[in-house]
């Protein structure tokens, strides 16, 4: 959730709010009691926006396991292998294909 007083929100807000300040303050045509109950109305709406895409892009949560703890990735197993096994299984070249023919020449 965005912080309400942050930066982002607080310019947000007085963006949505600028026609009422506006109207108010140079115009005349509002209230100033008017112009800042829209104004923090415009803030909240920024605040609630924000706060919304957030959660759309920001990170995911931790995973949490069915007891309510936060659960920690599986590990996984390890598993030995012996020398005479590593070398029996590596790959051995062939005398078939394109590769294995003759120069021409």
């Amino acid at each position: 959730m965005a912080n309400p007083l942050s930066g982002w929100v607080i310019a947000s807000g007085v963006v949505l709010g600028s026609p009422a300040l506006w109207a108010a303050l140079v115009d005349g045509s509002m209230s100033l009691q008017t112009a800042l109950v829209r104004l923090g109305v415009a803030l909240a709406l920024a605040w609630v926006g924000l706060s919304m895409l957030g959660a759309l892009v920001g990170h995911p949560p931790d995973p949490v396991s069915s007891n309510g703890h936060t659960a920690k990735p599986a590990a996984i197993p390890a598993v030995p292998v012996s020398s005479t096994a590593a070398s029996s299984a590596a790959p051995t070249p062939t005398a078939t294909g394109p590769a294995a023919a003759p120069p021409a020449g």
